[in-house]
């Protein structure tokens, strides 16, 4: 989630500084996609979003696990 939220940040940057160029100072601008920084942010949120997708995959997939509760702690303590 924090490289999503970073991606996110990013593109907030770039949008809120081409609004501030447009409507503030009354000039013309680029567009959004012309920056590289855009790119950089869209590519940080599609992985910050897979990174989480696969963490709770993971999650799911360990709480299902046939042997998640079996402990060796009796074992190894003889009782």
């Amino acid at each position: 989630t924090l490289m999503f939220v970073l991606g996110l940040v990013a593109a907030a940057w770039v949008v809120g500084s081409k609004l501030w160029t447009l409507f503030v100072l009354h000039q013309p601008t680029a567009l959004v996609t012309d920056q590289a920084l855009f790119f950089v942010a869209l590519t940080a949120m599609i992985i910050g979003v897979q990174l989480f997708t696969s963490g709770f995959v993971a999650e799911l997939v360990s709480r299902n696990a046939p042997d998640r509760n079996a402990y060796r702690v009796g074992e190894r303590l003889g009782l």
